[in-house]
This record gives C-alpha cells, sequence and structure tokens, in this order.
C-alpha cells in the first residue's frame, strides 16, 4: 500500500486494481490448513525457512513488473509464501514455550509483527520517495531473502523433534480428515469470524 501512489502513476490503476492486489496476497490465508498438514509431516523449520523466502522472492519479482499482470503474479508468489507465516511460526513457539509462558511468547510474537507493519510504511515509502519503488521492492525481497537464509543456517527444530518423539500412529491425520474438521459447528464458527476479522483488518490497513 505504500507504493499504490507510484504504481498509479506507472500503470494507470484504479483503487479497485490496487485493492486487488492485497486481496491476492492474502490467498495465503486460504492455504494455511493443508501448510498446516505439511507442517506436521516435515516440520516447522523447513516451511518456515521455504515460505519467508517465497514470500521475499514474490515481492522482489513484483520489483521487476511492466505491466499489472505481473505485479498479480508477484502478489501470489508472495501470497503463497505467506501462507507457511501462521502454521510454521506458531509451532516453532509451541515447542519452546510451556503452558506458564505460551501466552507471553505468543503475545511477544503478535507484537512483533505489528511494529514490523508500522515500521514497513516508513522503510517502503522512504525508499520510494528518495529513490524508486522498484528499490524499494528489491530491498525488502533481498533483505527477506537474506533473513530465510540466516534462519535456515540458525534455527533449531524443536517441533521436527517433538514429531519424532511422538509414538507412531498418535495424534496423526490425514489431510482429509484434517478438511473434515472444518465442518464442525465451532470450527467453521470460528473460521468464518476470522475471515471476516482479517477481511475488516486488510481493508482498513489498505
Amino acid at each position: 500500500p505504500p507504493l499504490f501512489p507510484a504504481l498509479r502513476a506507472e500503470f494507470g490503476l484504479s483503487n479497485a486494481a490496487l485493492g486487488v492486489l492485497v486481496s491476492v496476497i492474502s490467498i495465503g490465508l486460504l492455504l494455511q490448513l493443508p501448510v498446516g498438514g505439511l507442517v506436521d509431516r516435515f516440520g516447522a523449520k523447513p516451511i518456515f525457512v521455504a515460505g519467508t523466502a517465497l514470500t521475499a522472492a514474490g515481492v522482489g519479482l513484483a520489483g521487476f513488473a511492466t505491466s499489472y499482470l505481473w505485479l498479480i503474479a508477484g502478489a501470489v508468489v508472495s501470497g503463497v509464501g505467506q501462507s507457511a507465516c501462521h502454521p510454521a511460526d506458531y509451532a516453532l513457539l509451541d515447542a519452546v514455550t510451556d503452558s506458564e509462558n505460551k501466552g507471553k511468547g505468543f503475545g511477544a510474537h503478535s507484537f512483533g509483527a505489528y511494529v514490523g507493519f508500522a515500521v514497513a510504511p516508513l522503510v517502503v515509502g522512504g525508499i520510494s520517495l528518495r529513490a524508486d519503488w522498484r528499490l524499494a521492492l528489491f530491498v525488502v525481497g533481498a533483505a527477506g531473502v537474506l533473513y530465510a537464509a540466516l534462519a535456515a543456517f540458525t534455527l533449531d527444530s524443536p517441533y521436527r523433534r517433538r514429531l519424532d518423539e511422538t509414538e507412531p500412529g498418535e495424534d496423526e491425520s490425514t489431510l482429509a480428515e484434517t478438511f473434515s474438521t472444518l465442518w464442525d459447528p465451532i470450527v467453521f464458527l470460528l473460521l468464518s469470524f476470522f475471515v471476516v476479522a482479517t477481511m475488516a483488518n486488510k481493508g482498513v490497513q489498505t
């Protein structure tokens, strides 16, 4: 969103077309359930690293855009990458916190995310104003790739160890069984709430 004025001027886009970009990035919300299945199968660290790298690659890809469709492609790649965020990071947090400090750990994590949301417009908008919107996307994309590499080499794998310590057949479920839980009235109600709340948040944020 901080780049919307520059993108509007570059490609002659309407507000609706710009809004579609944000909506496309949110495709990751729809993929979190199957990605959560991958976390339970392969562990949280590789999914987190891959998702972070893919998110960053999508941002960098948008920096090369010569058309609106190219921007959409970058948003799709970034959105798919973001689908790994919550299934992986909350699994990692859950694995390294106990019942006494779990709330604090999750709270610190969420607070850090909102600090990032607050700082991003200043960084991205600042680079765009002083240099170019493409450079802003390249810088953010490169920072994301570097962070993914740092995580790949330094991040521990506590959730993978937890999976390895689980008895065979214990807490295992197929992807179909996982999807079937969506039709549980309480789960469906909670899912609907978070979908609507997220749509409202994205709208206000944009």
